[in-house]
């Protein structure tokens, strides 16, 4: 926010456009024709840490899939400025496989909140009960990677009960606790 209205007071020559303010700039008569738009090979994806609890039973893994809605994140909390996402490698680019030809990919990935709840059964977490603590770790990049994250949240506490904190760290301490593997689940961005 701080960034745009330095852009809007001709102190920076660019900005990334927060979703929040997109309308308002697009219906803007002088802003809207300064508006760029541009595809960016950028996938948002969430890895849980196998080895922590509750990630360590596959069960979890596949009942959080189903739990989250990537449709209205790309739509409704980013609105608009992403596709919903089922691979790394995004639509475009070399390599690209759109998993919803594949009913395997499809299948695994499906919002299904009923699905996801289902997905617990036999597990110490059916019913979405007995959770630990589940800390959701993210750098800090701005707006859009920060609302995701907390439609995630919120997803999950709806779906599945799971309660969930979000930890927000400065980029360099995010990168540190990364590779020694004491982070829980992140949300990390494929760029």
């Amino acid at each position: 926010q701080a960034q745009l209205l330095a852009y809007e007071n001709n102190e920076l020559d660019f900005v990334e456009v927060p979703a929040a303010d997109l309308k308002r700039l697009q219906s803007d008569a002088k802003l809207s024709k300064e508006l760029v738009v541009y595809d960016a090979p950028i996938t948002w994806y969430l890895t849980p840490q196998v080895t922590h609890p509750p990630f360590d039973d596959l069960r979890v893994c596949q009942a959080v899939s189903h739990a989250i809605d990537r449709k209205t994140i790309a739509e409704k909390v980013i609105r608009g400025q992403g596709l919903a996402a089922h691979a790394y490698i995004p639509p475009g680019l070399p390599g690209y496989i759109d998993p919803m030809q594949y009913p395997h990919y499809a299948a695994i990935q499906k919002f299904d909140p009923k699905l996801a709840m289902a997905a617990l059964q036999g597990s110490k977490y059916e019913g979405g009960k007995n959770w630990p603590k589940i800390t959701l770790t993210l750098r800090e990049e701005g707006p859009n990677p920060k609302a995701m994250a907390e439609a995630i949240q919120a997803m999950l506490m709806q779906h599945l009960n799971m309660n969930v904190e979000l930890d927000v760290l400065e980029p360099r301490v995010f990168r540190e606790r990364l590779w020694k593997l004491d982070l829980q689940c992140i949300f990390i961005r494929w760029f």
